[in-house]
């Protein structure tokens, strides 16, 4: 009996050994789980500050890689990085101020011709209104209905005014995040290898070439979804400006540059830019504003069928449905930024979780 007990022992030994690492390994997991979740939770509850410390650096980040084949022509030059950089954005600067020194005389002749047609404008809307009015009358109840909404719009109108010194500092806000983003994007790229080699030693060795395929999978989305947006972006406020302005629509270059900002969300974005542009052809005529609706559609739907196949390629690879979820999801929790980082952040995840299955 003894000798059997001595006989056994050592594997007891091992089976008690192999529990005791299974449990371990069970509460490492359970951390791991209650970490995210934590991590999660504390992300939404604190959003709104979370966003604001984020703007610059997310703005720096996208800087930084639209200006990186720039600075990266220079650099094989055999220009320093650091000089390579500052050259791009003295080149960059100098760009923006000769497109303002040109268009900023158009869109201030576009304002006040605007402007001094504006009282008419207002007196053919009155009038319009007021024969709309006389026939709405006729249909019981609706005086109060109007009334309501006058009320509603009173009421929203003054909530906004006292929402005003909010606003004001949030566009200080706004100018410092712009001043921000610029140095952030020229450290970014002038220490990006020491940036890439302290986030790799974060990551435990035996993981680290998986870190670095991952690394360069989300890099290859993200670089091509930024600069695929800009330059589709570009294409869109570019040709609406110069269809508007063949139609002499009023301020055709600003509602231009706008629809190209808003063009960066996708789906809602023109929707949201066709809107302004319709109701400006509308005031001269509803024939000019049917003919500034065909641009608009035509402008869009070479960009949608031709140049974003193009440019975008499969780097975002999610469905029309999941993408309208993501931007109406993140609206609602993140505001502007979320309509705007929702797709791209989700292009991302989709990446690294085809890459971990695959290991």
């Amino acid at each position: 009996m003894h000798k059997k007990a001595t006989f056994y022992a050592p594997f007891q030994y091992g089976d008690k050994l192999r529990r005791i690492n299974v449990g371990y390994n069970n509460v490492k997991k359970i951390i791991k789980y209650l970490i995210i979740i934590i991590s999660v939770i504390l992300i939404f509850t604190f959003r709104s500050k979370l966003i604001s410390v984020l703007t610059p650096f997310i703005l720096g980040v996208l800087l930084a890689y639209i200006i990186y084949p720039i600075t990266e022509y220079f650099e094989k030059k055999d220009v320093g990085r650091s000089r390579s950089i500052l050259i791009t954005f003295t080149i960059i600067l100098a760009v923006l101020l000769v497109a303002l020194w040109l268009i900023t005389p158009h869109i201030v002749a576009e304002l006040k011709s605007f402007t001094t047609e504006l009282p008419e404008i207002r007196n053919n809307l009155s009038r319009e209104v007021d024969a709309l009015e006389g026939k709405l009358n006729s249909i019981p109840g609706i005086n109060k209905a109007i009334n309501r909404i006058y009320t509603k719009l009173n009421s929203t109108f003054t909530n906004e005014l006292k929402k005003l010194p909010n606003k004001l500092n949030a566009l200080f806000s706004s100018f410092l995040n712009f001043i921000l983003s610029p140095i952030i994007a020229f450290y970014i790229l002038n220490d990006r290898e020491k940036i890439y080699t302290d986030l790799y030693l974060l990551v435990p060795e035996r993981n680290r070439k998986t870190a670095k395929l991952i690394v360069s999978d989300v890099d290859k989305v993200v670089n091509g979804y930024i600069r695929g947006q800009f330059y589709i972006n570009l294409f869109v406020g570019l040709f609406t400006s110069i269809g508007l302005l063949a139609l002499h629509v009023k301020l055709a270059v600003l509602l231009g540059i706008l629809t190209g900002i808003f063009n960066f969300i996708p789906y809602f974005g023109p929707i949201i830019a066709a809107i302004p542009t319709v109701f400006m052809a509308l005031l001269d005529s509803p024939r000019k504003a049917l003919y500034a609706l065909i641009i608009y559609l035509v402008v869009q739907e070479i960009e949608s069928a031709v140049i974003s196949p193009r440019i975008l390629g499969e780097n975002v690879g999610l469905h029309p449905l999941m993408v309208m979820f993501l931007i109406i999801f993140g609206q609602e929790f993140f505001g502007i930024w979320g309509m705007l980082l929702s797709v791209p952040l989700a292009a991302v995840i989709r990446v690294v979780l085809i890459r971990i299955a695959q290991i």
